[in-house]
């Protein structure tokens, strides 16, 4: 109503991206999903065009933590996310059966 993306979106986009980039990297079988994420809310977002990458900066065994950038249209760093995934096989994520 304010003409500002709403921060719930803008965090969808960036986890979502962050799951991408992860799964870019897991071997056949291997699922993951979104543990923990935090976010940084920098800038706001006026525009209809926004920008959103993300990067394995830890891959492990059990775990994986990524970044990702959101940066709006005019080129300022709208908002940083942190996150931690789980990373396993089949559909149990937390399961050891």
């Amino acid at each position: 109503p304010h003409g500002v993306l709403h921060g719930g979106v803008l965090f969808s986009a960036m986890d979502t991206a962050m799951g991408g980039a992860l799964t870019s990297v897991l071997e056949a079988g291997e699922r993951c999903a979104t543990m923990e994420a935090k976010v940084n809310y920098l800038a706001p977002v006026v525009s209809d065009s926004l920008s959103v990458e993300a990067h394995v900066l830890h891959r492990g065994r059990r775990t994986a933590v990524l970044e990702s950038r959101a940066t709006a249209a005019d080129g300022r760093l709208a908002a940083l996310a942190l996150g931690t995934f789980t990373v396993g096989r089949g559909g149990n994520q937390g399961s050891r059966a």
